[in-house]
């Protein structure tokens, strides 16, 4: 399924980011560097909502317990500082699509 995520303009910036909400995804569209990247936005360690924490060359830290993850991938850069690191795993990371001045991410479903 294909969800409007933004228009370009709100996302011109490095930096910049939006939020999407869909049913039971909650997904975090950034751009690092000018390239637009989508990751779910609640950490897979705390389910911290990470569109709260900061994004600094691809990489997106949690504000609870600062686990580090590449937008990219989704993959761990760096564990929690505070509870079970073996409680961390991946994030998940969605398409980007730009068309017609608009922000769109592919997301599982029907």
């Amino acid at each position: 399924m294909r969800l409007k995520a933004a228009d370009l303009a709100q996302l011109a910036e490095d930096g910049s980011w939006v939020r999407v909400r869909h049913e039971r995804l909650d997904v975090l569209v950034a751009n690092s560097g000018g390239d637009l990247y989508a990751i779910d936005n609640r950490c897979s360690h705390a389910n911290m909502p990470m569109h709260k924490g900061r994004i600094r060359k691809c990489v997106v830290t949690c504000p609870s317990h600062l686990a580090q993850f590449d937008l990219r991938d989704g993959s761990i850069r760096r564990g929690p500082m505070e509870g079970d690191p073996e409680n961390v795993r991946p994030q998940a990371v969605f398409a980007v699509e730009i068309e017609g001045g608009e922000v769109f991410i592919e997301v599982p479903g029907e």
